[in-house]
């Protein structure tokens, strides 16, 4: 999609996963719900690019999508600085996903190997519901 549209800003690729973090999310009766509203422990309000609520909106994890100019992990360590939930988050660009669970990385997976990101999205929400 880059090669095509020119343009290194995160809504080139971030529609794209954000599709199909949808439609994994569907599978499990999951809604991702963009620009999900959050408070911090110290009392801020954040905005993650999208969170994957139950019925109850019980939030069973969440997304940051960065630009393809931003240094990735300089950028997560910014965005848990700031107050973003460790719990269960996948952070992408057009190059890179990572997945943190319980405060530490989890996986990481390049964007075009599928088999990584499978193995990276069924970590992240696994199809039967357990972590």
């Amino acid at each position: 999609m880059r090669a095509i549209s020119g343009s290194r800003r995160e809504s080139v690729l971030r529609d794209a996963f954000k599709m199909l973090l949808q439609r994994w999310g569907r599978g499990q009766d999951l809604l991702l719900v963009p620009e999900h509203s959050l408070i911090t422990d110290k009392g801020s309000r954040i905005y993650v690019d999208g969170a994957l609520l139950n019925s109850l909106r019980i939030p069973f994890g969440y997304w940051e999508a960065k630009d393809a100019d931003d240094r990735l992990d300089h950028e997560i360590a910014n965005k848990f600085c700031k107050g973003y939930p460790k719990d269960n988050i996948v952070f992408s660009d057009d190059v890179t996903a990572v997945l943190f669970q319980r405060g530490h990385e989890a996986d990481r997976a390049p964007m075009d190997d599928v088999d990584a990101l499978l193995r990276l999205l069924t970590r992240f929400l696994p199809m039967n519901g357990q972590r």
